[in-house]
């Protein structure tokens, strides 16, 4: 892990360091478990892949050594966009805070982009508490934004996420058998996909069979 939201921290500084992870991953693996790994810097990225996680969130410190070890690795990569090109308002926040938050931002919004290009397995994900639930869909059009074909975007947040999460046997495409989980969009994602971040564009969600949202009628 590496640290963001703290005064005393610098850029990159490494939490959790690379023999705890030697000892953590492989018992998660043997026992059936995923492993993700919140590192936005350079080492405490390196330290989570070299020890075989399974995702890094965040992930924005990237370089050319860490792309070719998650491609070697089948590693995916959880940008979570959302944060990192959400803005504080400066009257309510740290000066510390903002410093530090211009400076992710500054790595972020360059090495994403190439990770995405260099074919990086990407999976969806906001970083919740930054991201309001119901607008989630907003990510989707910031990975377009920054390199991604929408419908490479759709994937990343249906069945790239359910292959990530172990979870492709039951989730993440419509097919016999899997859980009927769907939307229906009141626009073409294909064209427009930014439309998918204005909950109103959907007016229909089912979960697991069941019509949890229906606006159609109204």
């Amino acid at each position: 892990m590496t640290p963001q939201a703290l005064p005393n921290k610098l850029i990159g500084n490494i939490q959790l360091v690379s023999n705890w992870w030697r000892r953590a991953v492989p018992g998660s693996g043997d026992r059936g478990k995923r492993v993700a790994a919140h590192a936005q810097g350079r080492g405490g990225i390196l330290n989570a892949l070299r020890a075989g996680v399974d995702s890094i969130e965040h992930g924005y410190q990237l370089d050319d050594e860490i792309i070719d070890l998650m491609l070697a690795r089948g590693t995916y990569l959880v940008p979570t966009l959302s944060t990192a090109t959400h803005t504080f308002d400066p009257a309510t926040t740290p000066p510390w805070t903002l410093a530090k938050k211009k400076q992710w931002q500054g790595h972020a919004l360059a090495s994403i982009p190439r990770a995405i290009e260099r074919g990086v397995k990407i999976a969806m994900g906001t970083d919740c508490g930054i991201a309001a639930h119901g607008n989630n869909l907003r990510e989707l059009g910031l990975l377009v934004d920054h390199g991604m074909a929408p419908m490479d975007a759709i994937l990343a947040g249906t069945s790239a996420a359910a292959e990530l999460l172990g979870l492709s046997s039951e989730i993440g495409t419509l097919e016999t058998g899997k859980r009927a989980d769907l939307v229906i969009a009141a626009c073409d994602p294909l064209a427009d996909i930014h439309q998918l971040g204005d909950a109103t564009n959907i007016p229909v969600v089912v979960k697991d069979g069941a019509v949890c949202k229906n606006t159609l009628d109204r």
